[in-house]
């Protein structure tokens, strides 16, 4: 069986001992003899029409090995599995690590299971948008929805004026409200050129959205107002009209907010999260076994598939940064490129070491929806709440991020969020 083709359009930088791969969804740091000795070898080689025996006799290495490197990369996301890199965003679809590959991003781009509802100088704009984007709806861009909408077509309406960009609320019989309630609590205005040219950009990135399932929407029953002067945004919840006969909502607010709150089929992803994204630790990281000291509250912060927990800046250990990994019971260094960092202000002073908990909404996000991230932040708190009870340390926990910290930690602003750091001090 051919492997998978590295994807278009990655840079890599080699260094002291490490090879840094960019371009992907975010930056990946290869350490040890592999990384420099192999990696820059086998990179041009995967093409999509090697096997990993063919690559293992060019490189004259054993084939699980060259097996267990192509599988590290991939669950790095920097390979594609089904390539179509024409036209002006196939690298990028490449690059986007998708477990359908390239070609797989195309076809969910051109399914007819949306359609935008614009007018004016807007919808010009957002349909070349879309078209240069891969969106292949046919047709892309409406200026009424309701037909549309009665057919079972899902709609995102979009409007604008020079002050701010309305998204949604997405339009679909059964989940959620009429085009008649909708059109009675918005109106659009004109739009000058250089807010017409934003409002398109954001809007095409919530129909990929949409299209591709990697990330919960904005505008599910929500209307996701943008101010194109400050950028700020912030969502308003829109029910139908209480006397609406074609919603048919009751009018009690416990119902209506069951009617917000309840899953809907836009929240689903187009298909599972694979295995991949479930997390894989890095085979060619360091890795330590955990301080005496540590090593019980280390375990007892672990709450995978919901949170990673790494350790920063404690005493006795080569690297600043480390991971636990609960399969092997192991600290593994993710950031082994450097050997000392000075640690983010705002950590609690005085710390020996600092316990983070990294919410990973993007491993539950097939299973749980937009709850992902919620479900995420709840387990944090139930690892706070059990900590003190490992005894052997004092604990200071906050809720506050670091400037900096995301960035020590390499994380994925898409699929990773800081939810608590733990000082740990000594008692």
């Amino acid at each position: 069986m051919t492997l998978p083709a590295l994807a278009a359009g990655l840079m890599t930088t080699q260094g002291d001992g490490t090879l840094i791969i960019t371009g992907g969804r975010q930056p990946r740091v290869f350490t040890g003899a592999a990384a420099t000795r192999v990696l820059p070898r086998l990179l041009p080689l995967l093409d999509g029409h090697h096997t990993a025996e063919q690559i293992a006799r060019r490189l004259e290495l054993p084939a699980v090995q060259v097996a267990e490197i192509v599988a590290l990369l991939d669950s790095s996301g920097l390979l594609d599995h089904d390539p179509d890199i024409s036209g002006p965003a196939g690298p990028f679809w490449s690059r986007l690590g998708d477990p359908r590959g390239s070609a797989g991003v195309r076809r969910a781009l051109s399914s007819d299971v949306l359609h935008v509802a614009t007018s004016g100088p807007l919808a010009a704009l957002l349909e070349a948008d879309l078209r240069a984007t891969g969106v292949a709806l046919s047709p892309a861009v409406v200026d009424d929805p309701a037909p549309w909408w009665r057919r079972g077509t899902t709609v995102l309406p979009v409007t604008a004026d020079g002050h701010h960009l309305d998204l949604g609320p997405l339009l679909r019989p059964g989940h959620s409200l009429c085009p008649a309630c909708l059109a009675a609590s918005r109106k659009a205005g004109p739009v000058p050129p250089e807010a017409a040219n934003l409002a398109a950009a954001l809007a095409t990135a919530e129909v990929v959205a949409l299209l591709l399932g990697h990330a919960p929407l904005l505008t599910g029953r929500r209307l996701h107002r943008i101010d194109l002067r400050t950028f700020e945004q912030h969502s308003l919840e829109v029910p139908p009209e209480p006397d609406c006969p074609t919603c048919d909502v009751p009018g009690d607010t416990i119902a209506r907010h069951e009617w917000l709150v309840r899953r809907a089929p836009w929240d689903r992803p187009v298909e599972e999260e694979p295995d991949r994204w479930r997390d894989a630790d890095l085979g060619s990281s360091p890795r330590f076994p955990l301080p005496d000291a540590l090593a019980g509250l280390i375990r007892a912060a672990c709450d995978r598939p919901a949170l990673d927990t790494y350790l920063v800046g404690a005493a006795g250990l080569p690297y600043p940064v480390h991971r636990y990994s609960p399969r092997d019971d192991v600290l593994i260094a993710t950031r082994a490129d450097v050997s000392a960092v000075e640690p983010p202000d705002d950590l609690p002073a005085g710390a020996t070491a600092w316990l983070v908990l990294v919410a990973t909404p993007g491993r539950l996000h097939a299973a749980h929806g937009e709850a992902a991230l919620r479900r995420s932040f709840l387990r944090a708190g139930r690892v706070l709440a059990r900590l003190p009870a490992t005894g052997a340390h004092h604990l200071v926990w906050t809720l506050r991020v670091p400037d900096g910290l995301r960035e020590l930690l390499e994380l994925d602003r898409g699929r990773e969020q800081v939810a608590a750091v733990v000082g740990v001090y000594e008692r």
